[in-house]
C-alpha cells in the first residue's frame, strides 16, 4: 500500500509541475524555464533525427561493409553521400511536385464553385455561423506554432538551419559509434544500474528498429494500395500519384495524417461531382458513390494494415492502447514541437519497455504484498 501511495504521489507531483509549468508559460512566455526547453528541444531535434535516419540507413551501411568488404570509414561516408542524395531528391519531389500538384488540386476544387455551395447548404440549414467559424479558424490558425515551437519566425529558419547542419555530424557519429555507445554509457554508470539499463537499452533498440521498419513497409504498402485505388476511381495521373503519396507520407503522424490525406481526395471528388470508372465515361458515378467507395476501401486498408502488417513486423510490444498513443502525441508534441508527434509512438514505446522491465523485476509491486507471498 506505501509503494501504491508512493507511485500516485510522484505522479500527482509530476502534473502539478506540468501544471505550474503551464500557468508560468501562460503568463510569461518568455521565462527561463521555456527557454530551457527551447535550447532542449534545439539540441534534441537534430539528434532525434540523426537516429531516426540511423535506423533507416544502418541496413545500407552494413550492407557495404559485410557484403562489398568496404572499410568502415568509406561506407560511413558513402551513407552520408546517400542521405544527402535522398533529402535532395525527397525535398525535389515535395517542393516541385507536391506544391504544383497540390496548387493544381486546389485550383481544380476551389473554380467549380465548391465552397460557394457548401456556404449555401449551410447558410440554407440555418448554420452559416458553424461555417464561419471553421473558416475563421482555418484562416487564423497559428500554422507556424504548429511546425515549430519558436517564438518567431527568425528563430525557426535559426533552428532549421541548425538542424540541417548538425544532423549529419550527428548521424556520422551514431553510425561509427554505434557498437561501443552502450558499452561507453554503462561503464559510467553505477553497476547497480547498469542490469536495469542494458536490458531496457536492447528491448528498446528492438522496439525502435522495428517500428521503423514497419513503418516503411507501410508507407510503401499504403501509396501501392491508393495508387490501385485512385486508378481504379479514374484519378487524373498526377492526381493520383499525389494523393497516394500524400495519405501514405502522412501516415507518419498517427491518426491524423491518414485522416488529412483522405480529406483531400474526398473533397475533390466531391468538387468534380464525380469520377470516371477507369477513365471510362460511360462508368461513371457520382460523388456519394464513389467517396463511400472510397471510404470503405480505406477502412479495409487501414484495418489490414493495422492488424497484420504493422503487428506483424513491430511485434507486440508496440500495440500500445489508441489512447495512450494520443497522450504520447500531445506530451511529446508540446515538447519536441511536430517531430514529438511523429516519434510519439517509439519514444512511448520506451517509456512502456521501462515501465514493463520494473514491473516485471517487482519493483512496482508493494513491499507488504512481498513479504506475505
Amino acid at each position: 500500500m506505501k509503494r501504491t501511495i508512493k507511485i500516485l504521489g510522484i505522479i500527482l507531483l509530476a502534473l502539478l509541475i506540468l501544471i505550474t509549468f503551464h500557468t508560468l508559460n501562460s503568463l510569461y512566455p518568455n521565462n527561463i524555464i521555456q527557454r530551457i526547453l527551447n535550447g532542449v528541444s534545439l539540441v534534441l531535434t537534430p539528434v532525434l533525427i540523426a537516429a531516426v535516419l540511423s535506423y533507416l540507413f544502418n541496413p545500407f551501411t552494413e550492407w557495404l561493409i559485410v557484403k562489398r568488404k568496404i572499410k568502415v570509414t568509406y561506407a560511413f561516408v558513402l551513407t552520408i553521400i546517400l542521405l544527402i542524395i535522398s533529402i535532395a531528391a525527397v525535398s525535389y519531389f515535395v517542393i516541385v511536385f507536391f506544391i504544383d500538384q497540390g496548387k493544381a488540386v486546389f485550383n481544380a476544387i476551389t473554380k467549380t464553385g465548391f465552397w460557394d455551395t457548401v456556404r449555401d447548404w449551410f447558410s440554407d440549414n440555418n448554420i452559416e455561423s458553424v461555417y464561419n467559424y471553421i473558416e475563421n479558424f482555418i484562416v487564423n490558425y497559428d500554422y507556424q506554432g504548429l511546425l515549430m515551437r519558436g517564438g518567431s519566425v527568425v528563430s525557426a529558419i535559426g533552428q532549421v538551419i541548425a538542424t540541417i547542419i548538425l544532423v549529419p555530424i550527428f548521424l556520422w557519429h551514431i553510425l561509427k559509434q554505434k557498437e561501443h555507445f552502450l558499452d561507453k554509457v554503462t561503464n559510467n554508470l553505477p553497476s547497480a544500474w547498469q542490469e536495469h539499463i542494458i536490458p531496457i537499452a536492447h528491448k528498446s533498440n528492438a522496439i525502435v528498429a522495428g517500428y521503423f521498419k514497419s513503418k516503411i513497409i507501410s508507407i510503401i504498402y499504403l501509396f501501392a494500395m491508393f495508387a490501385v485505388l485512385y486508378f481504379v476511381l479514374g484519378m487524373p495521373f498526377g492526381y493520383l500519384i499525389f494523393f497516394a503519396a500524400l495519405i501514405a507520407l502522412l501516415d507518419i503522424i498517427p491518426y491524423i495524417g491518414p485522416t488529412v490525406g483522405l480529406t483531400v481526395p474526398v473533397i475533390y471528388i466531391f468538387a468534380a461531382g464525380g469520377v470516371d470508372l477507369f477513365y471510362s465515361e460511360a462508368l461513371h458515378i457520382n460523388a456519394i458513390t464513389a467517396n463511400v467507395i472510397l471510404l470503405l476501401v480505406n477502412f479495409a486498408i487501414q484495418l489490414f494494415q493495422g492488424n497484420y502488417v504493422v503487428p506483424k513486423l513491430a511485434g507486440k510490444q508496440m500495440d500500445i492502447h489508441p489512447a495512450l498513443i494520443l497522450v504520447f502525441m500531445l506530451f511529446f508534441g508540446s515538447i519536441l514541437g511536430v517531430w514529438g508527434v511523429i516519434l510519439s509512438i517509439p519514444l512511448g514505446g520506451i517509456i512502456i519497455v521501462i515501465w514493463n522491465h520494473f514491473k516485471g523485476r517487482g519493483l512496482l509491486d508493494d513491499n507488504e504484498k512481498i513479504r506475505t507471498s
